[in-house]
């Protein structure tokens, strides 16, 4: 179905996890809008009355940049990237130099006194002069808690990397950024193979536990370009937060395993940014963004009833 409210050049792009408010209400966060045209606002949050209502804009965040980018990205322009939600007033963020130029971080805020408030240091950072044998970066960053309250973070674009977070801080437990072999932290999913032994690009990954099992959903393809744009939702199982990750044929998400999801159907084109929320009944809906065929290929939300399967969760018709 297509989340209500989408009218003229309303967008939302990136879309977070989907926060309860009190009163039944929701709040989701998405990436503001292109900052060339004067546009102020870094990221924006956005919320409805109850499923079933419109959503309406809220809150513009970042039309100062944070103090701590100019010192890890001095190339940065002012792109925030893809926000997500641990609960209603708690958000991590990504950022990154100009775009295709090396260099992300990922950020945390906190609403207080109704003000978003960024926590003066990033999470984790992937600086300018860090290099790999592909490109990698730490982007659409995630959040995850589990049932016994331990958090985690997932991020990366071509190779997706979690780590366990302080649950007060929300800082690596380790104490360090990400980097390669780094015994805290773990690396769970990469692209799809192409000819040889190269990997296609992934990204947007997001952590999910249902029953006793914990999946990983991710993004194959590219975004951002409307109505061409090839995004498909992929997902791995694992019995552990921090995988391994297999798809339904039993092939790692690292050796560019997953089971395919969700795919372009009709206007709704290139869908992304998989989560998935649990109404009041108790039923699951998968939410993403697409890009809207009968808008120009403006972004929007889309919500899926999901139902789970032995084991692995299918989009209803």
């Amino acid at each position: 179905i297509e989340a209500v409210g989408a009218d003229g050049d309303e967008l939302e792009h990136d879309i977070a996890r989907l926060k309860l408010l009190p009163g039944g209400g929701q709040r989701v966060a998405v990436t503001g809008k292109a900052q060339e045209d004067g546009y102020a606002c870094g990221l924006e949050t956005w919320v409805r009355n109850d499923p079933s209502a419109a959503w309406q804009p809220e809150t513009c965040i970042f039309i100062e940049k944070p103090a701590w980018i100019a010192e890890e990205l001095p190339d940065n322009g002012g792109a925030f990237w893809a926000p997500d939600l641990l609960d209603a007033e708690t958000m991590v963020y990504s950022v990154s130099a100009e775009f295709e130029a090396p260099g992300s971080c990922v950020g945390l805020a906190r609403l207080k006194d109704e003000v978003w408030r960024d926590a003066g240091a990033p999470l984790t950072c992937l600086p300018p002069d860090f290099h790999f044998d592909t490109e990698i970066s730490a982007i659409d960053p995630s959040v995850f808690r589990d049932d016994n309250g331990r958090v985690y973070l997932v991020t990366g674009g071509g190779l997706i990397h979690a780590t366990e977070l302080d649950p007060d801080t929300l800082t690596p437990l380790s104490g360090d950024w990400f980097t390669p072999d780094h015994p805290g932290w773990c690396t769970l999913a990469r692209g799809p193979t192409t000819d040889g032994d190269d990997h296609e690009w992934v990204e947007a990954a997001m952590l999910h536990r249902h029953a006793d099992a914990y999946y990983l959903f991710v993004n194959w393809g590219g975004c951002c370009a409307g109505v061409a744009s090839t995004y498909s939702v992929h997902v791995g199982r694992s019995d552990s937060p921090l995988g391994p990750f297999l798809d339904k044929s039993g092939r790692d998400l690292l050796a560019g395993g997953g089971t395919r999801l969700l795919d372009s159907d009709a206007a709704q084109i290139g869908p992304g940014h998989a989560a998935i929320w649990t109404d009041t009944s108790g039923k699951d809906w998968l939410s993403v963004h697409y890009y809207d065929a009968r808008r120009d290929g403006l972004p929007w939300i889309g919500e899926h009833a999901i139902g789970w399967y032995n084991g692995w969760p299918k989009v209803m018709e």
